[in-house]
């Protein structure tokens, strides 16, 4: 149930510059050994290079989800709804920028609640790691499974 409609905008905003600069230049000088006069040159070069690399990601929600109510509103909304009970489910896959990778974490909760208490009557927690799966969604369906198995049995 929502109380408004939620929207999440993600901007991820990554730059890369790249700076090279280049001298080179010769040198010479006259000098005098006792009585001889020495003349002499010498040239030098440099090369610098600078590369930065920048990655800023921002996350703009929008909009309350049921969650985010009062008590008070979640006890209004879930008894217009003539809800009894409350199924809540969560899926948290680590942050890594949409990057599947070893040792990232997938975690899925199920939870059963009283919609005007708040009080739980059960609740189902799984997660599991990258390092077992080849994909984000596999990875999400056995934690997804597992926790409907902590309270179905089946």
């Amino acid at each position: 149930l929502r109380k408004d409609e939620r929207s999440r905008e993600e901007v991820t905003v990554t730059g890369h510059t790249e700076t090279a600069v280049d001298a080179s230049g010769t040198d010479a000088s006259v000098g005098v050994v006792g009585i001889i006069p020495i003349a002499g040159a010498s040239t030098s070069s440099s090369h610098r290079v600078t590369v930065v690399d920048s990655k800023q990601k921002t996350v703009v929600l929008q909009g309350a989800q049921f969650e985010d109510l009062t008590l008070e509103d979640r006890q209004r909304l879930t008894e217009l709804a003539q809800a009894g009970s409350l199924l809540t489910t969560r899926v948290t896959v680590g942050a890594n920028y949409g990057t599947w990778s070893v040792k990232q974490t997938v975690e899925v909760l199920v939870k059963l609640a009283s919609p005007t208490t708040g009080e739980m009557f059960w609740s189902s927690r799984c997660a599991t790691s990258s390092e077992q799966f080849a994909s984000v969604d596999a990875a999400i369906e056995n934690a997804a499974r597992c926790a409907v198995t902590g309270f179905t049995g089946t």
